[in-house]
């Protein structure tokens, strides 16, 4: 779908430069490890408020692109008041409000396809949408990394310019097409705080229960990212400290290198998706992040290992991301797959919780220590997917 793709270009240039922002409060707005911690924290945090959208459009498949917009609009508003805000604390909320927004419409775009594309073509769409995205995260942070670096602040004004492009996204996305189809039409729910509250963690644990084949797939997915997530507060650190990257060698490195890789092989994974088991397919996804997290340590003897480690990275990602967005439409078949998608980031949400916070104890020893953390998990994980498999 033409919105999909088009959606993601527009988005992926405002995420290119969330990206950014950790870099961002440890260069320039000196933050405390625990801003910068509550940063890494508050994209998987805010996946608990996105696990509740799916209530509103479960099996409503005329609320889809209403909820797409409005979603949307919420997320890229608090961008247009950066140039007059200074505290971390009005930054970390714009961040977390736009990730909150971004993940939420997730389920939407995932039902949204399975509506309207076939199986091969959401994984092809998917795809290309994930393309489009890391190709805007590898240029935008390069055009404008010389004037970070030479122009104290300037970044405020690169998110306002950025939150007005997403207007012409909001129109794209009032051109959204919905095929015919055939849902049982449902009186028009009324909805209760309890409902609101309970029912989604109930609806959760009832479909956790019943496949078991699904909560495997999450457990081993959770395990899987507990060390990256954990990493995130050390890694700003690392590179400043340890490092000492300027922002033109950052984005090179994290954009470039990673965007690249992400580009080129997206759509060999989207080939492989359906054609491997989901728990050997995430087992070569685990190997990848044991591969980024040890050149990753050897970065400290010479700047290639850095770009290698972010190269690899970039193959992990495109996996990850296109198994983590269809992983609800492939268990769910021929059911309705909101609770599904919306699942995974109620698991990620937990994960993400818990695991920055573990990052920043780690911190207190050495970032070596988090990286060594890392590497044990990616290695549990690898294993337990190929268990899983067999």
């Amino acid at each position: 779908m033409k919105n999909f793709i088009g959606n993601k270009f527009f988005l992926s240039t405002l995420d290119a430069m969330f990206t950014l922002l950790s870099f961002i409060f440890v260069k320039e707005l000196q933050a405390s490890p625990l801003q910068l911690t509550l940063l890494i924290a508050a994209k998987p945090i805010v996946g608990l408020c996105s696990f509740y959208g799916h209530i509103f459009i479960k099996n409503e498949p005329k609320k889809l692109k209403p909820f797409i917009i409005v979603l949307n609009i919420l997320g890229f508003v608090p961008c247009l008041f950066f140039p007059l805000m200074s505290s971390p604390w009005f930054f970390i909320l714009s961040y977390a409000l736009f990730h909150m927004a971004i993940r939420a419409t997730v389920p939407a775009w995932v039902e949204l396809l399975k509506i309207n594309l076939s199986q091969t073509r959401q994984a092809n769409t998917f795809s290309y949408g994930l393309v489009i995205q890391h190709m805007v995260t590898i240029f935008c942070p390069l055009l404008i990394s010389s004037w970070l670096d030479n122009t104290p602040y300037i970044w405020k004004w690169i998110f306002f310019l950025l939150g007005c492009i997403q207007i012409f996204n909001i129109l794209l996305l009032c051109n959204i097409q919905l095929s015919p189809v055939s849902f049982q039409e449902k009186p028009c729910q009324c909805f209760t705080m309890t409902s609101i509250v309970f029912a989604p963690w109930k609806n959760f644990l009832s479909l956790m229960r019943e496949r078991r084949d699904f909560l495997s797939y999450q457990m081993m997915f959770f395990l899987g990212g507990i060390g990256l997530v954990a990493m995130q507060p050390a890694l700003p650190i690392f590179y400043k400290e340890t490092l000492n990257l300027s922002y033109v060698e950052l984005t090179f490195a994290t954009h470039f290198c990673k965007g690249i890789c992400f580009a080129i092989l997206a759509h060999l994974w989207a080939r492989k998706i359906h054609r491997l088991n989901i728990f050997k397919f995430n087992f070569y996804i685990n190997i990848c992040s044991c591969i980024f997290i040890t050149f990753l340590l050897f970065s400290t003897f010479s700047y290639i290992f850095i770009c290698l480690a972010f190269a690899v990275y970039g193959l992990m990602q495109s996996g990850c991301e296109l198994c983590w967005n269809l992983s609800g439409s492939i268990f769910a078949k021929d059911r309705d797959s909101t609770l599904y998608t919306s699942s995974n980031l109620a698991f990620i949400a937990m994960r993400g919780c818990l695991c920055p916070f573990i990052g920043y104890f780690f911190m207190l020893i050495g970032t070596s220590a988090v990286f060594v953390f890392a590497g044990c998990t990616c290695v549990l994980a690898s294993i337990y997917a190929i268990h899983l498999s067999r």
